[in-house]
Parts: structure tokens; C-alpha cells; sequence
């Protein structure tokens, strides 16, 4: 493989500058510029699966291991391989053949995200006051409790500004840590210790320059070399280090343009352990770069001192705020670096400088007691930010610039541990045929029908005239009347959610669920921007059966996703009396109709600010199917147990306090989980939900239809499968017989909802206790099989090359030998017996 054309970032504005496309197209753009991603030449990015560590994988034929420290980078499962500079893609292809190999990328390269500029530009700060940073200092200038992680070139550790408020860091291109002690250069580039004087340069010192929280903690990290360069492995190791010695907020003034596994995973696992994170959107004019574009990221781009955009600001569906990026001054080291600034304090210019303003005010927030969780910071951001651009959000200006001081203001009311109401969820997978689909067609009169209009919506009363309007509790609340609104959300009430920003209820842009952002009080079939182009698509509305169990119904027919051909068919059914909430998809085509670009849940939390809700999906690829249902059942808050236990039998929702061992305890047939003892650092909640129905499994496994949906609420959330979380499945006669006679041949397999393909498990069997055991890799479906002898290439054969241990060979049923059949008998009659004795 060549190396392919750096287009990560601008370096300077010295450099010559690509052509540009058309600002219309940033999809296509975007496309491109991944496929120009430069990548460091001879390391790859091997990311192995739970349980299989790279040191007992079996490299191939020159490949290695790379033999620098990346402390950080183990918590993902990954690890950088050596191998021949040309030769990446073959070995892309060696390695991913590897038993234990999830994945393969290449280690991408990240730059900084800015443009230098003249050193001797007048050295007047114009961003605090642009964001309202002087209005916030009267309230506060930061905590020492909150500490900011500047992931970059590293920062000068002798520079005033930040003295005594450096924490321990680590320089992942030297390998030691920072600082160092040592009268050597820790930011041999200058950028790093520019953008720590953004976000946190000591004020009110009377000298050099204001950060925007001027009294909390940097933590340097190292990831960018002298010439404003580093990798994705270094960015991720750095996110997680980050992540695990206390930072609150991370700061990311880099970008490429290609999306990374390896990358998204250290951002999840930093939001999941609750640090805000805020990256530059990058400086090609073209669609936002990541790690910027991730959902769990603030995206920002950048304005001038007149709060203009400016043209290189990089824009898109993933951009969430603005901030100053324009002749920024600020700290530089205090010796000359390759950057042309000079020496102390100087001016630069970029999305880079953008992101610390955001950084820093986000440390502001997290500095009051109610700013306590990433969401909460976002949300006051994104809800305060002063409008630019087009009306509401839009892809050149996000949610607009950043105002400190209005965000203060929202500061989010505490909810209470247990709302009056609250909602539990089953689904047709795992609750049928206690929840079945069964689709009523609303498009058929009497009904009253509604043509799908642009960003519009519709009041209703709660039932279709002669009968009588019925009252339907939402959240603890009676209601009679609702909105819909064409963007797929239904809200309950007239005329709730039709206020600015939403400019006539359109709320294109769906959010995760709960959130104190509007909309507010609402069920979300299908959230996203929706749209007709074809002129037939209708929303039906019809009552059906009589009181006192009358059934409304609200009919989405023909839908499409704006910009997107395709068919949504779903709809939404209130039940009264029961006040149970069902969605129903008949059927689903076109891009991101999966529910990947969607929000299906509800919000219930009106009193709260919206911190109340049940999101069943946020932009989950394979979340929605044609034929699917869900409902969502409502029960007194504060119960001991979910209603699921009563409608849905299969559920137990087990409460698991902190330090304590919680073993298999299964029947047969079932699921359960073993969590070892001191996993669990805070009390949580376990859900195992048998089913009955779950995604069809690969023709080489014959699936023997035993399901779990099994999940770990954490309170405080948590990082997924912190613990080590073990899938247990106690098997019976029927299974032993299906797999040959030898239990050893049957597996657990866990179904990866991203990709709708089932993985299987390495399994370890307990012969004594009729259980089979396996590492759980993520929360999700689980499933047992054994080998398909009727598979492709037929046999013990097909079984073999899966790599199985298969002592018996599993046969099929209609040409099992009568030798066999005996043999079989003879071991389930003694596994009998000893199941009678245990």
C-alpha cells in the first residue's frame, strides 16, 4: 500500500491549500478525504477480542508487536503491530484471519487543527468576552477539584501562567512523564502550550494573558511531535490515561478525517466514566473531522471577533457549537519552537484555538455542583449558545457560540431518586407472544388524515369525533389532547414543543434521551428529520375499540428521511386505561431507516427538565426491523420490581450491591451472569431477560433457540463490562443431543447489534453442573448453538474448520447411525441421573 496524501488538517497558511468542492456536498467530501487518510507507515492497529490478549496471538511472519509504551491503550483491547512499510494492506488481511482479532486498522495520523499566524498581531484578547467568560468570573474562575487534559504537543512546564496547577501527565512520543522535572523541552511544537493558555492561563495576576477558568488543574499529554503530528493509538491511550487519573474535561485540538474503532472506543469509555469531551471540527471547509465527530464529542468550529464563520471552519451534521479561533493570543513555551511564535506569548489562529474557549468553559460549569455529568454540561452549552447562521441549528453554525454566563443560568434542577411513574420496556423479541406486532391500519375511516409537510405539526384531541375524548396518563400526568409532530416524535398536549428555537415544531435534529433540551414530554417512534418528496405520504389518526379500553392510534405512512429515498411505515398506539405506549414498524427502507440516524424512547421527565425517560435506541444501526414491536409499560416508581415481571415473565431484574460476588444461579434453559466479587465498584442493577425470538444466527451454526437479553445498569453509569462480566447457560438433554452427545460442542454466542452478526464465544463447559460458561465481550442478545453439519462443506469437516472442539461430531438428526443413537441415550440417561442427585 502507498502512503497516501496528507489531508488532515492545515498547518499553516503558508501551505498550499487543495481544491475545495462545493460546500453543498460535505457527504461526498467527506468520503474523499477519508480515503486520502494518511496512516504511520509499518504500525497497524490490532484491537483483539475480550479475553484473547495480543501476547498469545501468533503474529505472522514479520509482523510485531511495537515495543513503545502506550499505557492506556490495553484498556481497549488493542495494541499497535509492526509490519513491512508497503505492506499494511496484506497484513490488514493476515491479521484480521487471526483467531482472537476483532479488528484490523490502520494507525492513522492526527494533526493539529489550526493555522499559524503573525507573531506580532496585536495581542488583544477579544474571546472571553465574546463567549461571556466576564459575566462567569463574577460567579466563578474555576475549582482545583476539576482538572482539564490537554491532549497535544504538551505544554510548557516552566511557563508562569501555570504554576502549581500542572498535574501529572504522560508524553506518549518521549515515553516518560510529564512533567518531567528535566530542563528539556516538554512542548517542542508550541501548539499544546498555546491552547492551555486558552482554556486555563492564570488570571488576574497582572501579567500576559486570561484563560477562561483560570484556577483549575492541566493535565499535559503528549501525543503531537515537533512538527504538530501524532497517531490515533497515541490519542486513544492518551483519552483513557485521561480518563483514569481524574480529568473531568479533555481537550482535543486535532483531527483526521477517517473514523477509527479504536479511537470511538477510548471516547465512549471517557463519556461513559463522565468527562466532557470537546474537539476541533478542523480547517478544510469540509464535513467535521474526528474524533470532533463523534456523538459523545462537542464538535467546535470556529468565528472571527465579529462572530463570523470562518470559511474554513469545517461543518456538518456532527457540529455542535461555535467559539473564537481567530488571531488568538496566548501562551507559547518560553523558548523558541517550530511554530513561528514567539516566545512567551503569541498569536495563532484555527479551530484549535476554538475548542480550549469551549473546554475552558465547560471546566467553568464543571466547577458549580449541578454541572455534574457530560450531559448536563452539553446541554446548557448547546441550550444557551447564542443563535448565528440559519434559524435554530444548523450545519454551519451548530447550536451557535458558546455564552458562559447564560449556561450558568440553566443550571439543571437535581431530579429525585424516583419519579411517581416511570417505564419499563418489552419488546416482540423478547416478550412474544406476550407483546406481538399486529399492525392496525389507521388508513381506513373514520379517521382524519394529515398530508406530511416540512418541519410541521398538528394538534389532536384524543380521540375521532362522535366519540368521546379519553384522558391518557403520561409521566404521572393526564392528558387529552396531543401534537404530532411530522419529524416522527409525538408530544403530549396541544401545542407543546411549537415554541422558538423550534420555529414552527420542526426539531429536525433527534438528541439521546433524557435531556433537558427541547423537546420535552414526548414518544419518539422514529425521530429524525423527516420529510415527503414523493407527495403520498399521509399521517393517519384513528380511535378503534370502545371505552373503557379504547385504543389511539397515530399512523406514519410513506415517511422519508430527508435527502433520502425510502419508505417509513411505523406507528404509534395509546392504550387507555393501561396507559401502555406501543410502536409498531411494518415497514422500513432507505438509508439509516435501520434506526441509525433515529431516537426511539420516550421523555417523561417535564417537571425535571427532562432528566426522566426510557431511550430504547439513539442512532443504533439495526435497531428497527420491518415486523418489529415495542411497548412501554408505565408502574409506580419506587417498586421493588419492574412490571415486566408480570407481563413478561422471562425478566429478572436483579439489584447487585458494590463488592459483592454475584454467582450463576441458573434454572435450565436460562441465562444468568457471574460477577466476581470487588468488580462492581457501585451498586447496580442486572437485567437477564429471557427470549423467545432473537436475529437470525449464521447457516454454520444450528441455532437451538435459547435467547437473553441481559444488561448492568451501573449507578453511576459506567464504562460497559467494566467488570468482568461471565454469560452462563445451564443446558439440558435436549441440547446435549443436538450437539452430537457432547456438550463440549455447544457454545454461547453473543449478537453485535452494530453489525447484526452474531460472534462466537469462546466456551467453557462445567459437565458437572450442566453449564457452559463464557467471557461476555458487551451487553447484548445471547444465544446457544452448536455446529451446522448441514452447513456449506458439510460434517465434522465444516465443524473442525471452526476451530470447535468436537469429540462426538454433531450430526444431523435424520442420518444419526443407530450406534450413535444408543451412545446418546446411554450419556443423557447418566446425565439424568446425576442431575437427580445434585
Amino acid at each position: 500500500m502507498r502512503i497516501k496524501l496528507l489531508v488532515i488538517a492545515l498547518l499553516c497558511a503558508s501551505l498550499p491549500f487543495p481544491a475545495r468542492a462545493s460546500a453543498s456536498a460535505p457527504q461526498a467530501l467527506e468520503t474523499n478525504y477519508q480515503q486520502q487518510a494518511e496512516f504511520v507507515p509499518g504500525e497497524l492497529i490490532v484491537i483483539t477480542k475480550t479475553g484473547s490478549p495480543i501476547s498469545g496471538i501468533s503474529l505472522p511472519e514479520q509482523a510485531q508487536a511495537s515495543t513503545k509504551k502506550r499505557p492506556g491503550l490495553e484498556k481497549l483491547n488493542a495494541a499497535v503491530i509492526k509490519v513491512p512499510v508497503g505492506k499494511e494492506d496484506e497484513y490488514i488481511s493476515k491479521l484480521k484471519k487471526l483467531d482472537g482479532v476483532l479488528t484490523v486498522e490502520p494507525n492513522y495520523v492526527v494533526q493539529a487543527a489550526l493555522y499559524p499566524n503573525d507573531p506580532f498581531y496585536p495581542t488583544d484578547q477579544y474571546g472571553p468576552a465574546l463567549i461571556q467568560a466576564e459575566d462567569a468570573w463574577d460567579i466563578t474562575t474555576g475549582s482545583n477539584a476539576v482538572t482539564i487534559a490537554i491532549i497535544d504537543s504538551g505544554v510548557d512546564d516552566t511557563h508562569p501562567e501555570f504554576a502549581g496547577r500542572l498535574v501529572a501527565g504522560y508524553d506518549y512520543i518521549d515515553g516518560e512523564l510529564l512533567p518531567d522535572g528535566n530542563p528539556d523541552r516538554d512542548d517542542e511544537y508550541g501548539h499544546g502550550t498555546h491552547v492551555a493558555g486558552i482554556a486555563a492561563a492564570a488570571g488576574n495576576n497582572a501579567a500576559g494573558v486570561a484563560g477562561i477558568a483560570w484556577d483549575v488543574n492541566i493535565m499535559p499529554l503528549r501525543v503531537l511531535n515537533n512538527l504538530g503530528g501524532g497517531s490515533y493509538a497515541n490519542v486513544a491511550a492518551a483519552i483513557i490515561r485521561a480518563t483514569d487519573n481524574g480529568a473531568q474535561i479533555i481537550n482535543l485540538s486535532l483531527g483526521g478525517p477517517g473514523p477509527s474503532v479504536t479511537l470511538q472506543n477510548a471516547v465512549e469509555y471517557a463519556y461513559n466514566h463522565g468527562v466532557a469531551i470537546f474537539a476541533a471540527s478542523g480547517n478544510w471547509g469540509t464535513a467535521v473531522f474526528y474524533p470532533a465527530a463523534y456523538p459523545q464529542v462537542m464538535a467546535v468550529g470556529r468565528v472571527d471577533s465579529a462572530a463570523v464563520r470562518a470559511p474554513s471552519s469545517n461543518f456538518g451534521a456532527a457540529l455542535d457549537l461555535m467559539a473564537p479561533g481567530d488571531a488568538i493570543y496566548s501562551t507559547t513555551p518560553m523558548y523558541p519552537v517550530t511554530l513561528a511564535v514567539t516566545p512567551q506569548y503569541g498569536t495563532l489562529s484555527g479551530t484549535s484555538m476554538s475548542a480550549p474557549h469551549a473546554a475552558g468553559a465547560a471546566a467553568l460549569l464543571a466547577s458549580l455542583p449541578c454541572f455534574d455529568t457530560p450531559d448536563k454540561i452539553y446541554q446548557a452549552l448547546m441550550d444557551s449558545a447564542l443563535d448565528l447562521g440559519s434559524s435554530g441549528w444548523d450545519q454551519y453554525y451548530g447550536y451557535g457560540l458558546i455564552q458562559i454566563a447564560d449556561a450558568m443560568a440553566l443550571c439543571p434542577a437535581t431530579p429525585p431518586t424516583s419519579f411517581a411513574i416511570e417505564y419499563d420496556l418489552v419488546t416482540s423479541e423478547n416478550c412474544n407472544p406476550l407483546v406481538q406486532y399486529d399492525w392496525v391500519d389507521a388508513s381506513v375511516a373514520p379517521n382524519t388524515v394529515f398530508v406530511v409537510d416540512n418541519e410541521d405539526y398538528r394538534n389532536m384531541p384524543l380521540s375521532i369525533a362522535p366519540d368521546p375524548v379519553f384522558a391518557f396518563q403520561f409521566g404521572g400526568t393526564d392528558y387529552t389532547a396531543v401534537t404530532i409532530h411530522d419529524n416522527g416524535f409525538i408530544s403530549l398536549g396541544a401545542g407543546r414543543n411549537t415554541t422558538p428555537p423550534s420555529a414552527g415544531g420542526n426539531y429536525r435534529v433527534n438528541s439521546s434521551l433524557p435531556s433537558s433540551a427541547k423537546p420535552d414530554h414526548f414518544i419518539a417512534p422514529f425521530w429524525d428529520d423527516l420529510t415527503d418528496t414523493s407527495g403520498s405520504a399521509n399521517i393517519f389518526v384513528k380511535t378503534i375499540g370502545a371505552f373503557p379500553t379504547r385504543q389511539f392510534v397515530i399512523e406514519y405512512s410513506g415517511v422519508q428521511r430527508a435527502g433520502v429515498a425510502g419508505s417509513l411505515n411505523f406507528e404509534v398506539i395509546l392504550f387507555e386505561g393501561s396507559n401502555n405506549i406501543k410502536m409498531q414498524y411494518r415497514s422500513l427502507t432507505g438509508s439509516g431507516a435501520d434506526g441509525s440516524s433515529a431516537t426511539v424512547g420516550l421523555e417523561y421527565g417535564d417537571l425535571f427538565n427532562g432528566f426522566a425517560g426510557y431511550e430504547y435506541s439513539y442512532n443504533l444501526r439495526g435497531a428497527l426491523e420491518d415486523g418489529f414491536a415495542l411497548m412501554f409499560i408505565p408502574f409506580n416508581g419506587g417498586d421493588p420490581f419492574l412490571p415486566s415481571h408480570a407481563v413478561c415473565p422471562q425478566m429478572e431484574a436483579v439489584t447487585i450491591e458494590s463488592g459483592v460476588d454475584s454467582p450463576c444461579l441458573t434454572t435450565p434453559e436460562t441465562f444468568d451472569v457471574n460477577i466476581v466479587v470487588g468488580d462492581l465498584l457501585d451498586r447496580s442493577v442486572l437485567k437477564v431477560q429471557q427470549m423467545t425470538a432473537a436475529p437470525a444466527m449464521p447457516a454454520q451454526f444450528r441455532d437451538l433457540s435459547h435467547y437473553a437479553d441481559i444488561n448492568l445498569d451501573y449507578s453511576p453509569p459506567a464504562a460497559p463490562l467494566t467488570p468482568q462480566v461471565d454469560v452462563c447457560y445451564e443446558y439440558t438433554a435436549n441440547d446435549v443431543l443436538a450437539a452430537g452427545g457432547h456438550p463440549e460442542n455447544l457454545f454461547i454466542a453473543a449478537h453485535e447489534i452494530y453489525t447484526n452478526q452474531w460472534q462466537r464465544l469462546p466456551t467453557t463447559v462445567d459437565s458437572f453442573n450442566s453449564l457452559l460458561f463464557a467471557r461476555a465481550p458487551h451487553f447484548s442478545y445471547y444465544g446457544v448453538a452448536t455446529l451446522n453439519p448441514d452447513a456449506a462443506g458439510g460434517g465434522a469437516g465444516t465443524a473442525r474448520g471452526l476451530g470447535l472442539p468436537v469429540t462426538g461430531g454433531p450430526l444431523s438428526p435424520r442420518v444419526v447411525p443407530l450406534p450413535f443413537v444408543l451412545a446418546g441415550a446411554i450419556m443423557v440417561g447418566i446425565w439424568l441421573r446425576r442431575k437427580r442427585r445434585r
